[in-house]
Parts: structure tokens; sequence; C-alpha cells
């Protein structure tokens, strides 16, 4: 019985201890991946089965020792050592196969949890973009309404404000018309009085050398009669001085006569007292009337001086007043070209404006 034993032993017992230090190694690996510390009764029934186990394998050890010796023990020790090992390396690539799956599923749930939570803000953005899109189709209605009525009222102001803007073109071309034809008016009008004007210039030009003339020699017979009369004046004068000579030879003979009668009586008879006063009267009386002639002279030359001088006066006064005259005919001149040119820039604004505004609303129209 015991060399049965003995014999089956390598074929029974090794296997069983195989088995028992296998089915260890396995329940110590799976006890300590799976137990949890924070349950006390599975630790309990985890330190229990770890209890068993122990005294299961002292008792198959110790059988062993008894039966093959302390070297079997250690070969089927250093055997299930490194089964023991190969199972830890294998246990431990199995974890780390099993930590990777494990963070693989929970990136894969992190994923899932995110692509749940974006489907869900996807059908929430769905739902308010379905409502959205229900909203502006209503607001897109009422809008294509309001447009609708908005377009034909617009129409309708645009043909009023059309026709009233063509209304205005009409008026205003009708006033540009006008202001055409005034234009042109006052255009042939201006280009008259200029006509005129230069006329009235080339006429009052000749006019002035004509009274300049004429002044001129009115000067040269002024000039003349006063050397006329300074020449009657001196004749006065000397007249004056002859008539005082005069009469000094006539006291001169009176005495003389005095004196040829007191001494010469018998000159008496020859001749009397009234033949020498006849001679001294006639004396006096051509002496007088040399005088009375050149008095008359006198007094007409003075009056023609002073005629003259009057003439004179009179056409210096018209000379001045000409001239005075001629600046503001120059003006006026001025003054009616430029409302000419003003008149036809604000015809041709007019109608530059007019133009504009046409085509504006034209191309508005369209």
């Amino acid at each position: 019985m015991p060399e049965q034993l003995g014999a089956e032993a390598p074929q029974h017992v090794v296997p069983e201890g195989d088995q028992s230090a296998g089915s260890e190694a396995g329940n110590v690996t799976r006890g300590t991946k799976n137990h949890d510390d924070s349950d006390p009764f599975v630790s309990l029934r985890y330190m229990e089965d770890r209890k068993q186990l122990e005294t299961q394998a002292r008792a198959v050890v110790t059988a062993l020792l008894a039966e093959k010796g302390e070297v079997y023990v250690q070969g089927l020790l250093q055997a299930e050592i490194q089964r023991v090992k190969k199972k830890e390396s294998e246990a431990a690539a199995i974890k780390k196969k099993i930590s990777a799956a494990t963070k693989l599923a929970g990136e894969l749930k992190g994923d899932i949890r995110r692509e749940t939570e974006a489907k869900a803000e996807e059908e929430h953005m769905c739902k308010n973009l379905q409502a959205e899109m229900k909203r502006r189709s209503t607001l897109t209605e009422e809008a294509t309404r309001r447009m609708e009525s908005r377009r034909l009222t617009l129409k309708k102001d645009v043909e009023t404000s059309v026709r009233d803007v063509r209304e205005k073109y009409d008026d205003r071309k009708r006033q540009a018309m006008e202001l055409v034809e005034e234009n042109k008016r006052l255009t042939d009008e201006v280009a008259k009085m200029r006509k005129e004007f230069d006329e009235a210039r080339a006429t009052y030009a000749d006019t002035c050398k004509e009274r300049e003339t004429y002044v001129e020699s009115l000067i040269r017979s002024y000039r003349e009669v006063t050397r006329e009369v300074e020449t009657l004046e001196a004749k006065i004068a000397l007249v004056r001085r002859e008539r005082q000579a005069s009469e000094q030879r006539k006291a001169s003979l009176e005495k003389q006569l005095e004196s040829y009668n007191s001494q010469f009586g018998s000159l008496s008879e020859g001749q009397s007292v009234e033949d020498a006063e006849r001679m001294a009267k006639e004396q006096r009386e051509e002496a007088e009337a040399r005088i009375a002639q050149l008095e008359s002279e006198k007094k007409e030359a003075s009056e023609i001086r002073l005629r003259l001088d009057k003439e004179t006066a009179t056409w210096r006064a018209a000379l001045a007043a000409h001239k005075r005259e001629l600046p503001r005919l120059e003006k006026a001149k001025l003054a009616a070209e430029k409302r000419c040119r003003q008149a036809q820039e604000r015809a041709r604004q007019q109608l530059k404006e007019d133009a504009t505004t046409t085509k504006d609303q034209e191309d508005g129209g369209m």
C-alpha cells in the first residue's frame, strides 16, 4: 500500500500539488485582484480562504516531505515558483491589458458621453433651429406681405414723386426757356446799349476834341484880347499924359496969351482971343474924343474878356461834367455786362440741374 502510494505519488500528488499551488496562486491572484477593501465581509472571507489554502499547502508539503524528501519538495517548489512567476508575469501582462482596456473603455465612455452630450446639444440646437426656422418662416411671410404692401406704397409714392418732379421739371424747363429768352433779350439790349455807348463815347470824344480845340482857340483869343487891352490901357495912359501935357500947354499958352495981350496990344487986331480959345477947344475936343474912343475900346475889350471868361468857365464845367459822367457810364457798361454773364451762367446751371434731375428720375424709375 505504501509502495503503491509511492509509485502513484509522482503521477497524482505532483499534479495535485501543481494544481494546489496553481489553485492557490490563482486564488491569491484573484483575491488580490478582485477583493474590495472597503467591504469587511469580503476581506474576512478572503483571509479565511488564504488560511485554508495555506493549511492545504502545508499538508501537501508535509506529505511530500514524508514521501519524497526535501529535495523533491525543493524542486517542486522551484518549479511552482517558476510557474507562479510565469503566471504573475502573465497576470501582470493581463493586468496591463486590462488597465489599457479599462483606460480605453474610460476614454470610450468619455467619448460616448461627449458624443451623447454633443448629440443632445445638437438635438437641442436642431430643435432651436427648427423653432427659429419656423419663426423666420413666419417672419418671412409677414415681411413678404409687408414688403409687398410697402412696395405698392413706394410704387405709388414714386409715381407721385416722378409726376411731381416731371411737373417741376416742366416748370423749371419753362422758366429756363424764359430765362434763356430773357438772357437773349438782355444780351441784345446790352449789345445795343454797348453800341450806343461806343457811339456816344466816340461822339463825345469827337465833341470833346472839338470843344478842347474851341476852348484853346478861346484861350488864345482871350490872351490876344488881353494883350490888346493892355496895349489900349497903355495908349489910354499915353493919351492921358498927352492930355495933361495939352492942358499944361493950354495953361502955358493962356499965360503967354495974357502976357502977349499985355505986351503986344497990336497983335489983338490980327488974332483975337476967341480964335485962340477956339483952337484950344478944338484940340481939347479932339483929345476928349480920342480918350472917349480909347475908353470905349477898353470897355469893349473888358466885355469881350468877361464874355470869354464866362464861356471858358462854361466849357470847362461841361468838360468836367463829361469827365465825371464817363466813369459812371463805364461802370454802368461793366455792370450790364456782369448781369448778362450772371444771367447766362444761371441759365446754364439751371439747364444742367434739370438734366441731372431728369436723369436721376429716369434711373430711379428703372
